[in-house]
């Protein structure tokens, strides 16, 4: 009677262990068949026509018809929120970090920037089926037409660098004994050999953490694509095209640009992304979009919400037949049936400060838990660490990290500190986008700021884009990364005086680099002809912005006007505020 007890006891503990190592994306070995919750119950029903299959033949009509049912397009071009604007409030809901919705997640790099911001190459729309890939086309005429371009299951927030090394590339496991092995973000990949046209002899392999949802994307293109003739059958020579999109197997053949207009829409490295699949199952921001797209597209990714349906479709299981109650579901894998606080995430933040101003957590931040079943609840209960609340900063706080807990659950964002003696001085002004509007070399920018008249000119700059910080507009960012400025000079058209008795005290000016390679630059400051100060500046990660100040107490000035040099920019700049102190003197 013990025996058979304890043998009872070892299997009931058995399957226990492999029912937690399987929701991590393993395998179970349990000989009995998985069984969570009816998949009929969750999601509202949306797989409840969908209960077996004889073969991937079966499934892959099963699921196309599912998934094409009540399949609303959405433009790309034309934003729902703002329809004189392009579309890019999907993805800023779609991909909201989990613990700052001020921000977005992006792919390629495992960061997040701002979602509203003025720039838009902070961050950009990337197509995991590469765009080119699918329909032969550029981006630009791809996403005119409705539907294959403009799906929002294939479209998330991404790294700007990583969507251009991209490019038309398949995803796949790079080989470093085939060639250079290039990184980005926190990426890698491998280009095309430039002497042919085959595609699919680059690869781009993500980092771990977007392996899973990037593979996901493709296969749920492949499925919702599959069956589309988005060309005539034949190229008018007799020769048969393929009809739908793909994805082909290394080596099994050719996913080329010049073919994708005429039939061939592939993706290749087949065995690569379903095994990026079964190893790395969908997360909360993954489940998050699918189901954020889907209010808008009235559909879903039903590889997200059952990430084993991928090896029935284009695995080793694809000539078994199945059940869905036996598969893993996203409900289960993210226990959404329990009401416990999953994430903690900060909103409407204030991120930039002079040094001397207080901090509060009351009014400087907004706090929201959200449960395992995505129920979102504004927060008043929470602890502060990092910065003793109501406590008055310096500048020795900038980039200081901000953690607010509520039980065990965390969110960390990063203030930035401006010198401590803005406050004191008594000229501040801010070159913005509009007052800069026209901008570029070759084509001064005059002005009248805060009772000075300035000039602003520059070597070798194209125009000036916003620098904001979450729709806060904090300066302008100067040229790109691709076409700095080279140098830029700002100098007032007049002495700077007060009553015509003065002394330049201080020179303040916030700029930042937006890259840490090639980013050393020079500042000079001048009154009149005389050079008074001159510093080297660098790219600062813990800010936006940096202070530059002069102190210029010491020295004997006579009249002039100011001079501010930035020279030797081999990247985008950001620019902020300029600061003076000006005070009389008796002499």
């Amino acid at each position: 009677m013990k025996a058979k007890r304890l043998a009872v006891l070892l299997t009931a503990l058995l399957a226990s262990v492999t029912m937690l190592g399987s929701c991590n994306g393993g395998n179970t070995t349990s000989s009995e068949p998985y069984e969570g919750t009816d998949p009929a119950t969750i999601l509202n029903g949306y797989y409840k026509e969908l209960t077996s299959w004889k073969n991937y033949l079966d499934l892959k009509k099963k699921l196309y018809t599912i998934i094409r049912k009540n399949y609303t397009p959405i433009s790309y071009t034309k934003d729902p929120q703002d329809t004189s604007r392009a579309n890019w409030s999907t993805n800023r809901n779609a991909d909201q970090s989990l613990t700052n919705h001020d921000k977005v997640h992006l792919l390629y790099i495992d960061d997040e920037e701002f979602k509203q911001t003025g720039n838009t190459s902070n961050w950009q729309r990337e197509h995991c089926f590469p765009a080119s890939l699918m329909t032969g086309l550029g981006t630009g005429d791809a996403v005119k037409v409705l539907g294959t371009a403009t799906d929002f299951h294939n479209l998330y927030a991404s790294y700007s660098s990583g969507n251009s090394a991209h490019s038309n590339m398949s995803f796949g496991y790079v080989d470093p004994t085939k060639g250079e092995v290039k990184t980005t973000g926190n990426s890698k990949y491998q280009e095309d050999d430039s002497s042919t046209t085959q595609v699919n002899e680059g690869v781009f392999e993500p980092a771990d953490i977007d392996k899973g949802r990037v593979s996901r994307a493709v296969f749920y293109m492949a499925v919702m694509y599959g069956d589309d003739a988005w060309v005539e059958n034949n190229d008018g020579n007799g020769h048969e095209l393929s009809v739908g999109l793909k994805i082909i197997k290394k080596g099994a053949g050719e996913c080329t640009l010049h073919q994708a207009a005429s039939g061939n829409k592939c993706h290749s490295n087949l065995d690569d992304i379903v095994e990026w699949n079964n190893k790395f199952w969908p997360d909360r921001l993954e489940y998050q979009h699918t189901t954020y797209v889907q209010s808008l597209q009235h559909n879903r990714n039903p590889f997200v919400d059952f990430p084993e349906l991928v090896d029935y479709v284009f695995g080793e299981k694809r000539l078994e037949s199945g059940e869905l109650k036996h598969l893993h579901n996203i409900y289960d894998i993210l226990s959404m049936g329990k009401e416990e606080i999953a994430d903690v995430a900060v909103k409407n933040v204030k991120y930039s400060y002079d040094g001397g101003d207080t901090f509060n957590s009351r009014s400087d931040i907004e706090v929201y838990t959200t449960t395992n079943n995505f129920t979102r609840t504004k927060c008043e209960n929470y602890t502060v660490s990092g910065v003793t609340d109501g406590s008055v900063l310096s500048q020795n706080q900038n980039g200081q990290e901000i953690t607010i807990s509520v039980n065990d659950r965390q969110a960390k964002y990063k203030i930035s500190v401006a010198n401590d003696n803005w406050k004191n001085l008594n000229y501040k002004v801010m070159p913005t986008s509009s007052i800069l509007k026209g901008w570029k070399a070759g084509n001064d920018i005059k002005t009248t700021l805060s009772g000075i008249d300035w000039n602003f000119s520059a070597a070798t700059l194209k125009g000036v884009e916003t620098l904001d910080e979450n729709l806060k507009e904090i300066g302008v960012s100067v040229g790109s990364n691709s076409s700095p400025a080279g140098d830029v000079t700002i100098e007032t058209l007049n002495t700077v005086s007060i009553d015509g008795n003065y002394i330049i005290k201080k020179i303040y000016v916030e700029a930042n680099m937006t890259s840490k390679y090639m980013s050393d630059f020079n500042i000079k400051y001048y009154i009149g002809s005389d050079e008074v100060y001159s510093t080297k500046g660098t790219y600062h990660s813990e800010s936006t912005l940096y202070t530059y100040a002069a102190d210029l107490s010491s020295l004997k000035q006579g009249a002039g006007k100011v001079k501010i040099v930035i020279s030797g920019l081999q990247r985008r700049l950001n620019l902020g505020r300029i600061g003076l102190l000006v005070e009389k003197t008796s002499d």
